[in-house]
């Protein structure tokens, strides 16, 4: 029987539900791997301020990942990890953003945004934050730690492509979903946080399982000792995974920790192609 040391769990769309909420089969997750004596944290590309009080929530006892992999710490203390956009690149983003897409800078302890359109308003409302519009975001540049761009999926795939050629390597420039694109620090993903984590708690990435729903869940399910995604993943995840759950959202996360937990391992779909 394979023994895994930490479950690692995206947020939204993963451990909380439809609105965002923690559900009962999520903190039941949480008690059925401590009582396991099995970790379970979060890698969320959530900033830390909309993280906190879901980690508080549900009780999560070890570091977790936070801003897409730019911060690996614990609640209000031991930052293992604190990646910030390098000030230059930050200003060549700013530089070639369209004026039609809704732009949202993160830093340590808030969102700015340079129009609280209605958009922007429903994404600071499914984060649990209060934005801040701010006119001037160049002036943001020693403290950014995520840049968000959402549009319709037709503007955000070939902005996604075109920024990846301009910033040639120099930053982390992902779409993680349809709709939504972030720019981070280099090496600033989940998989690369997860590799961080893992040596940090000493222990190796095939000891994880890491369950997603997303694009930029992608790295960490390839990378992980057993990947899952929920059955409300995008098939680009769901292709990647070595398992895919009957459930959605929490539920699935519950039903992967209660097989863990029996020592009965889902069936590999990777491997029995």
């Amino acid at each position: 029987m394979r023994v895994f040391k930490l479950i690692l769990v995206d947020l939204d769309g993963t451990m909380l539900d439809r609105s965002h909420r923690v559900t009962a089969e999520a903190m039941e997750a949480v008690r059925l791997a401590h009582e396991a004596s099995i970790e379970i944290s979060v890698a969320t590309g959530r900033a830390y301020p909309a993280a906190a009080h879901i980690i508080r929530q549900l009780g999560i006892r070890v570091p977790f990942i936070c801003a897409g992999g730019a911060t690996i710490r614990c609640l209000e203390r031991d930052v293992i990890q604190d990646r910030i956009l390098d000030p230059s690149v930050y200003a060549e983003v700013l530089a070639h953003v369209p004026p039609d897409l809704d732009i949202v800078v993160f830093t340590s302890d808030n969102g700015f945004a340079k129009r609280l359109s209605e958009g922007v308003l429903k994404y600071a409302a499914a984060l649990g934050m209060n934005f801040v519009e701010k006119e001037n975001l160049a002036s943001l540049s020693s403290s950014v730690r995520v840049v968000a761009l959402r549009g319709s999926p037709e503007r955000v795939t070939p902005l996604c492509m075109q920024l990846s050629r301009r910033l040639c390597g120099c930053a982390e420039v992902e779409r993680v979903l349809p709709h939504l694109l972030e720019i981070r620090a280099k090496d600033a993903t989940k998989h690369h946080a997860m590799c961080v984590l893992a040596k940090a708690m000493g222990i190796g990435t095939d000891e994880i399982v890491a369950i997603g729903d997303g694009l930029g869940d992608q790295g960490m399910v390839r990378a992980s000792g057993f990947g899952v995604a929920v059955s409300n993943a995008v098939d680009e995840l769901k292709s990647v995974a070595n398992y895919v759950t009957t459930a959605p959202y929490s539920e699935g996360v519950l039903e992967t920790v209660r097989d863990i937990v029996a020592g009965k391992l889902p069936k590999d779909s990777r491997n029995s192609e």
